[in-house]
C-alpha cells in the first residue's frame, strides 16, 4: 500500500486489497494493516516524506473500502432495537477513517447507526434525544479538541447533549491523558477501536 500511495498507483491498490481479502476477513486487514499503515502515513507526514497529496490519495481508496462494507450491511434490517448509535467528529476533527470502520462494525452487529461524519457542532447533537430513547453517541478524537480542551469539551456534552440514558463513546490519540475512574459513569473512555467494538 505504501507503494501504492509513494506512485498514486491505483491498479496496485486494488491488487493488494483484493489478495488481502482473499487470505483475510475485512476486520483483520482492518486491524493488521490498515491501523498499522495509517501510523506509518503519520510517521512519513512528520519527516516530510510524503505530501497532503499522498495522504488524501490513500485515505480516499480505503474509505471507499470501508463504504463498500457499509453499503453491504446497510442493506439489512437492524435486528436490535434497544439503542441507536450516532457517529460523529468533533468541530476541527477530519480523521474519520476511525469512526467508518466503527460505523461498519456497529451495524454489522445489527444496531441502527446514524452517521454525522466529520466536523459536528455540539448544538448538533442536542435534538437526538428527542427522536431517541437510548442514544450512544461515539466519537473519534485525533487532533480535536486539543488536549488542553478535551475536559471542557466533555462537560460541554455531558450538560446539553447526555441527557436521559444516552452515553457517549470515545477513543482516540487525544484520549490517551484521560482517565476512566474520573470520568462520570455515561462518558466511556476507550484505548482502541478494537476494543471500543469489543464493547458494542
Amino acid at each position: 500500500f505504501i507503494m501504492a500511495m509513494m506512485n498514486f498507483d491505483e491498479p496496485l491498490f486494488f491488487n493488494t486489497w483484493k489478495r488481502l481479502l482473499s487470505e483475510k476477513s475485512f476486520s483483520e486487514v482492518f486491524y493488521q494493516v490498515i491501523i498499522p499503515l495509517l501510523n506509518e502515513i503519520g510517521m512519513l507526514w512528520q519527516t516530510n516524506t510524503i505530501n497532503p497529496a499522498h495522504e488524501h490519495f490513500i485515505s480516499y481508496l480505503i474509505r471507499q473500502k470501508i463504504h463498500s462494507a457499509i453499503e453491504v450491511e446497510q442493506a439489512k434490517e437492524p435486528v436490535h432495537t434497544d439503542k441507536v448509535f450516532i457517529l460523529f467528529l468533533p468541530q476541527g476533527e477530519i480523521h474519520e477513517i476511525g469512526l467508518m470502520y466503527l460505523h461498519y462494525q456497529i451495524i454489522q452487529q445489527g444496531y441502527k447507526v446514524v452517521f454525522l461524519g466529520s466536523n459536528i457542532p455540539v448544538e448538533s447533537l442536542i435534538d437526538f434525544n428527542k427522536h431517541f430513547d437510548n442514544c450512544i453517541f461515539v466519537s473519534y478524537f485525533t487532533v480535536s479538541p486539543h488536549l488542553d480542551d478535551v475536559d471542557t469539551y466533555l462537560n460541554t456534552l455531558k450538560k446539553s447533549v447526555l441527557l436521559g440514558n444516552s452515553k457517549l463513546w470515545i477513543a482516540g490519540r487525544n484520549t490517551v491523558n484521560l482517565s476512566q475512574s474520573q470520568l462520570p459513569e455515561n462518558i466511556q473512555v476507550f484505548s482502541s477501536i478494537e476494543n471500543l467494538v469489543d464493547r458494542i
